[in-house]
């Protein structure tokens, strides 16, 4: 919370850890001191907009998370939103490139249908969200600066832990695709980065002594996740745990400070709050 007296200034903190002890909204929003209160009327910090409206490429809004009820408008939010950050938030874009993850279906499907049978089955994997298989994303949009999220637990000693945010500083990409980058533009990889570097601010340790404080190298790995549970089939996928950091669900955000939001216009629903 903003101002106030010091019961408010360490609201954050206790903010944080109330959802995870299962504490209900009702309860947290009286804790407020009256200063912020009088400050917290949400209809006057709350703006409506169309699809058309510029003011959603202002400050704080286009860099603001778009958070949602569900994971799959979610999944497809974050990439929608990362790649306009890239494109409006400096005077000059970001070139964007586009990794995509490998999947190879763990029973050799390959002997029951056709190879055009299963590329098509490959395109749509590629749509389904982080949480359906196992943190790798199929698509995954990079460029310099942009927020990530780690989806997995990397390390403990380094403080990389799931749900961890950093920022991506650079990457070495396969030998057989090009290195030219042109501003502005997007591109397809046709192969896995090598590695992905993402910095994590606050980190006091360094891998390598030629490698930045706090720079962390991602390196593509292979993780299962089930396609169909009632036939146990499986499918090997191979990427980078790593999500932009656009987008969230309303679980994820609660007892977080932020400076904007982007929310769909029922936000009743949205909040769990029951319709009148």
């Amino acid at each position: 919370p903003l101002g106030g007296p010091q019961k408010c200034a360490t609201l954050p903190q206790i903010w944080h850890q109330l959802p995870k002890q299962r504490t209900p909204c009702k309860t947290m929003q009286p804790m407020e001191c009256a200063t912020r209160k009088k400050k917290k009327n949400r209809q006057d910090r709350t703006r409506l907009i169309a699809p058309d409206d510029s003011r959603i490429r202002d400050a704080p809004f286009l860099q603001a998370p778009f958070i949602h009820q569900h994971n799959e408008p979610k999944y497809h939010a974050l990439l929608l939103r990362a790649v306009e950050n890239a494109k409006r938030a400096t005077d000059n874009p970001e070139h964007v490139l586009w990794a995509i993850a490998q999947d190879t279906p763990v029973k050799d499907e390959s002997t029951t249908v056709s190879l055009e049978q299963l590329a098509k089955k490959r395109a749509r994997w590629l749509q389904l969200h982080d949480q359906k298989t196992s943190g790798i994303p199929g698509l995954f949009p990079f460029y310099y600066n942009m927020h990530v999220r780690i989806t997995e637990k990397i390390s403990t000693n380094l403080n990389i832990l799931k749900h961890c945010s950093g920022k991506v500083v650079g990457w070495e990409l396969d030998t057989g695709d090009t290195t030219c980058e042109e501003r502005g533009a997007e591109r397809m990889l046709n192969y896995l980065p090598k590695i992905i570097y993402v910095k994590f601010e606050d980190a006091e340790w360094r891998i390598h002594p030629l490698m930045d404080q706090g720079v962390f190298p991602f390196r593509p790995v292979t993780r299962h996740w089930i396609l169909n549970h009632k036939s146990g089939q499986r499918v090997k996928r191979r990427g980078f745990p790593l999500i932009p950091d656009y987008a969230s669900t309303a679980h994820m955000v609660q007892g977080t400070t932020l400076d904007g939001l982007v929310v769909p216009k029922d936000v009743r629903r949205l909040l769990g709050k029951k319709q009148r």
